[in-house]
């Protein structure tokens, strides 16, 4: 089963021939019907995810352990007390109200060090926009 998009109900407003409405309007053509339900299920859930992160003060949940890391010197990776004095000076007066202990391998943090050069809040929000990118690429 495919999804059809007429023309009448698929062209709004002053925007209807524009290059990326119409390249939307093939896209969703090409796509069946089952992958278009999981693909607004999937823009749901990060929708309410989002939200959900924008409204509520522990925003970020595994996020500061990463943050962390990434900012932390490789041997202090595994310190609690180095995660704690680093969590109580640069992310508790930013309102983030709890952290998790780095459990994965070294070299990951390797990965992790670029958002150490931004801030806390940009560095969320640019994970934020990689998961979700990740999510959109996935659901195509």
């Amino acid at each position: 089963m495919w999804l059809a998009v007429s023309p009448a109900s698929s062209h709004m407003g002053n925007n209807s021939g524009t290059a990326a409405s119409e390249g939307m309007e093939a896209r969703l053509r090409s796509m069946p019907a089952g992958r278009s339900v999981a693909f607004g299920m999937a823009a749901l859930i990060v929708a309410y995810w989002v939200v959900y992160a924008l409204r509520w003060r522990q925003t970020g949940w595994d996020f500061p352990v990463f943050y962390i890391a990434a900012c932390l010197p490789t041997h202090a990776l595994y310190s609690r007390a180095a995660f704690e004095a680093y969590f109580q000076q640069h992310l508790a007066p930013l309102g983030v109200a709890h952290w998790a202990r780095f459990v994965r391998l070294p070299v990951f943090s390797l990965l992790l060090r670029p958002m150490s050069a931004i801030d806390y809040t940009r560095a969320m929000w640019a994970w934020m926009a990689a998961w979700v990118r990740t999510l959109l690429r996935l659901q195509s």
